[in-house]
């Protein structure tokens, strides 16, 4: 059995729950990298799919030794498409799997680690508008519900873009404030 050492970070079991109700897939998952992002997801509340391109079964626990439940899917580079279905029920894909710790800069060796997502442009949709609102582009009205303000000239964390968006600025630190409470 894989054991995934304790680490002091903000999403140990109990400080946060920020994940719960999500289900989270990481690629790479039988790796070290991989398998600290398990547990720090499980550690959130999240329900955990390892995507490895390794056979035998996963197991992961934490440093107790109590099993983490986890879904594991294997797969191969190239074979993305396979994976539809499953990223229809997924909340968050944490990509991982082009850690190439062996160092492998081949033509072949670099294959393996390409992501093939889409066989074409074709294959992209589109994102709701209040998914990501663009602070500075697009209208701060249009942010009312957004999941996810985008300075993409910086943040609110520098003084010259405080007053970008309008009030947005002020709902970040909000936010900001109100996640370190969790910690309190």
């Amino acid at each position: 059995m894989l054991e995934v050492d304790s680490m002091e970070n903000p999403m140990d079991p109990g400080r946060s729950r920020a994940f719960a109700g999500r289900r989270v897939a990481i690629t790479g998952a039988s790796g070290s990298l991989g398998l600290a992002l398990l547990r720090a997801f499980h550690g959130c509340g999240a329900s955990l799919v390892a995507l490895t391109t390794r056979v035998e079964p996963l197991e992961l626990s934490t440093s107790d030794g109590t099993p983490i439940a986890l879904e594991q899917v294997t797969w191969s580079c190239g074979h993305e498409a396979d994976l539809r279905e499953l990223f229809s029920h997924i909340d968050i894909l944490v990509i991982n799997h082009w850690v190439n710790v062996h160092g492998d800069r081949s033509a072949t060796g670099l294959e393996r680690h390409r992501v093939h997502w889409l066989s074409g442009d074709h294959e992209i949709g589109s994102i709701p508008g209040c998914w990501n609102h663009l602070v500075a582009v697009q209208d701060p009205a249009k942010a009312v519900g957004s999941t996810l303000l985008h300075w993409t000239l910086g943040g609110p964390w520098f003084r010259e873009q405080r007053t970008m968006g309008e009030g947005l600025a002020a709902e970040w630190f909000a936010a900001r404030d109100d996640a370190f409470r969790l910690w309190d």
